[in-house]
Protein backbone atom coordinates (compact mmCIF):
# COMPACT_ATOMS: atom_id res chain seq x y z
CA UNK A 1 0.00 0.00 0.00
CA UNK A 2 1.64 3.23 -1.14
CA UNK A 3 -0.64 5.66 0.66
CA UNK A 4 -1.68 6.67 4.17
CA UNK A 5 -4.91 8.18 5.46
CA UNK A 6 -5.38 11.76 6.62
CA UNK A 7 -7.67 13.20 9.31
CA UNK A 8 -10.29 10.64 10.45
CA UNK A 9 -10.10 8.43 7.35
CA UNK A 10 -9.85 4.66 7.81
CA UNK A 11 -8.40 2.36 5.14
CA UNK A 12 -10.18 -1.00 5.04
CA UNK A 13 -9.53 -4.36 3.40
CA UNK A 14 -13.17 -5.13 2.44
CA UNK A 15 -14.83 -8.50 2.95
CA UNK A 16 -18.24 -9.17 1.49
CA UNK A 17 -19.93 -11.41 4.03
CA UNK A 18 -23.25 -12.13 2.43
CA UNK A 19 -24.45 -13.29 -0.92
CA UNK A 20 -27.87 -12.28 -2.09
CA UNK A 21 -29.93 -13.50 -4.98
CA UNK A 22 -32.92 -11.99 -6.70
CA UNK A 23 -36.19 -13.96 -6.74
CA UNK A 24 -35.15 -15.16 -10.22
CA UNK A 25 -31.82 -16.50 -8.92
CA UNK A 26 -29.54 -13.71 -10.16
CA UNK A 27 -26.59 -12.98 -7.88
CA UNK A 28 -26.60 -9.41 -6.48
CA UNK A 29 -23.16 -8.35 -5.19
CA UNK A 30 -23.06 -6.01 -2.17
CA UNK A 31 -21.55 -3.25 -4.32
CA UNK A 32 -24.90 -2.97 -6.12
CA UNK A 33 -26.85 -2.56 -2.89
CA UNK A 34 -26.35 0.97 -1.64
CA UNK A 35 -27.63 0.15 1.84
CA UNK A 36 -25.62 -3.05 2.33
CA UNK A 37 -23.45 -3.26 5.42
CA UNK A 38 -20.10 -4.87 4.76
CA UNK A 39 -17.16 -5.70 6.96
CA UNK A 40 -13.46 -5.29 6.57
CA UNK A 41 -10.18 -5.32 8.41
CA UNK A 42 -8.71 -1.95 9.37
CA UNK A 43 -5.36 -1.56 7.61
CA UNK A 44 -4.54 2.03 8.57
CA UNK A 45 -6.10 4.99 10.38
CA UNK A 46 -5.49 8.69 10.12
CA UNK A 47 -4.32 10.73 13.11
CA UNK A 48 -7.78 12.16 13.79
CA UNK A 49 -9.65 15.37 13.22
CA UNK A 50 -9.19 18.71 14.97
CA UNK A 51 -12.14 19.82 17.10
CA UNK A 52 -12.96 23.31 15.84
CA UNK A 53 -14.23 24.49 19.25
CA UNK A 54 -11.29 23.34 21.37
CA UNK A 55 -8.53 23.10 18.78
CA UNK A 56 -7.57 19.66 20.13
CA UNK A 57 -6.99 16.57 18.03
CA UNK A 58 -9.76 13.97 18.33
CA UNK A 59 -8.02 10.62 17.69
CA UNK A 60 -9.65 7.87 15.61
CA UNK A 61 -11.33 5.15 17.67
CA UNK A 62 -10.60 2.27 15.27
CA UNK A 63 -7.28 0.45 15.54
CA UNK A 64 -5.32 -1.47 12.93
CA UNK A 65 -6.40 -5.12 12.80
CA UNK A 66 -9.95 -4.59 14.07
CA UNK A 67 -13.02 -5.61 12.09
CA UNK A 68 -15.18 -2.67 11.08
CA UNK A 69 -18.78 -2.63 9.81
CA UNK A 70 -19.88 0.12 7.42
CA UNK A 71 -22.34 0.95 4.65
CA UNK A 72 -20.93 0.13 1.23
CA UNK A 73 -22.38 3.38 -0.14
CA UNK A 74 -20.17 5.39 2.25
CA UNK A 75 -16.92 3.88 1.02
CA UNK A 76 -14.58 5.22 -1.62
CA UNK A 77 -12.95 2.32 -3.45
CA UNK A 78 -9.37 2.41 -4.69
CA UNK A 79 -7.65 -0.37 -6.62
CA UNK A 80 -3.89 -0.76 -6.49
CA UNK A 81 -2.01 -3.77 -7.87
CA UNK A 82 -5.28 -5.71 -8.36
CA UNK A 83 -6.21 -5.22 -4.69
CA UNK A 84 -9.28 -3.27 -3.54
CA UNK A 85 -9.20 -0.86 -0.62
CA UNK A 86 -12.07 1.06 0.89
CA UNK A 87 -11.62 4.50 2.40
CA UNK A 88 -14.25 5.54 4.95
CA UNK A 89 -14.66 8.38 7.41
CA UNK A 90 -14.85 7.23 11.02
CA UNK A 91 -18.27 8.86 11.34
CA UNK A 92 -19.83 6.41 8.87
CA UNK A 93 -18.66 3.28 10.67
CA UNK A 94 -21.57 1.31 12.12
CA UNK A 95 -19.60 -0.86 14.56
CA UNK A 96 -16.11 -2.09 15.41
CA UNK A 97 -15.10 -5.43 16.91
CA UNK A 98 -11.76 -6.81 18.05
Amino acid sequence: MNFRPIEDVIIVDPHYDHERYSPGGIFIPPTVENDAIVTGIVLAVGPGKVNLKTGKLMPVTAKVGQTIYYHISSAVELKEDRKKYHFIDETVAVAISD
